[in-house]
């Protein structure tokens, strides 16, 4: 996957609706039990000079079949220093045959410490196939920095298959872009998506996460053209996050929302911003985490 396409996914620093935030400390003191699979990805980056960006790639190839339920990212350096970061799975379709619903875990500016889906819900994932983990650093201070990031990925056997869908208000399988420019002269903007999705067969809702840039001042989820939710940024809850970024909490359905084949679904990105200011690269983009009653998502 270009990294240019996987922009969407800035995680957002986005973490997995059900996310729990804790310390750095307790984090890596963590027992797991034997019959977790575990994988740490760790990435070095050296002499990363001012205004540069660098992207770096790493895979490896799944040993066992599992379930992902856990994604524990730790950065040492500054954190500011992380764009993004996206780990995908390739799979051979999906609803817009690029291989949307491949992304499994994205970290960014917001910076969330840990991400765990609700039990008991894992991520499926087989053995043999490809783990990719991208991560794009960028260097907008005046010194030359270097730093580590990490990223320990757990598996869980016999958790039950739910699936991601993204949602952006523009449309990458419609134009191959998901940020979207708002124009000078303009101080209040929405954007819904281009395409809405369409549900390909009943499922419930398990969790949901979103994601807006600067000047985002609410996401909404949409169902038959009705409001199911909206969400409006919060304090982030860590410290050592970009204070330019946008927090979004993730959302947990319980009981799990009751959705039906032939749903649209779509979302609204509102911003509000200086009426002379000219704003390139607005986003408003969600995931949702639906449960297809134990099936594939017949996309």
């Amino acid at each position: 996957m270009k990294s240019s396409t996987l922009v969407y996914f800035l995680a957002l620093g986005v973490v997995l609706a059900g996310f729990v935030v804790v310390s750095k400390n307790r984090v890596l003191q963590q027992e797991f039990r034997p019959e977790y699979f575990q994988h740490e990805f760790s990435v070095h980056f050296a002499d990363l000079l001012p205004g540069e960006d660098r992207y770096v790639n790493t895979t490896f190839s799944l040993p066992v079949d599992t379930f992902f339920t856990e994604f524990i990212p730790v950065m040492q350096g500054d954190t500011h220093l992380l764009h993004h970061g996206v780990l995908t799975y390739e799979v051979p379709d999906s609803y817009c045959s690029k291989k949307w619903h491949s992304i499994l875990y994205t970290v960014g500016s917001e910076f969330a410490m840990r991400s765990a889906l609700p039990v008991p819900y894992g991520l499926p994932v087989r053995q043999g196939k490809a783990i990719n983990l991208e991560l794009h650093f960028a260097n907008k201070g005046t010194t030359t920095e270097s730093g580590l990031f990490k990223l320990l990925v757990i598996g869980e056997k016999n958790r039950r298959p739910a699936y991601q869908q993204g949602l952006g208000a523009r449309d990458y399988c419609v134009e191959n872009r998901d940020e979207f420019d708002i124009p000078a002269g303009v101080s209040h903007f929405e954007r819904t998506m281009d395409r809405p999705f369409i549900m390909p067969r009943d499922g419930k809702l398990i969790a949901w996460r979103g994601h807006l840039h600067a000047y985002g001042t609410s996401l909404s989820f949409l169902r038959n053209g009705v409001e199911v939710f909206k969400q409006t940024p919060i304090q982030n809850p860590n410290e050592a996050a970009d204070p330019n970024s946008v927090y979004l909490p993730g959302k947990t359905f319980s009981p799990p929302l009751e959705l039906k084949k032939g749903d649209i679904f779509d979302v609204r990105a509102v911003y509000d911003k200086p009426n002379e200011l000219f704003y390139p690269g607005a986003m408003g983009n969600g995931i949702l985490v639906i449960d297809f009653g134990g099936l594939e998502p017949a996309w």
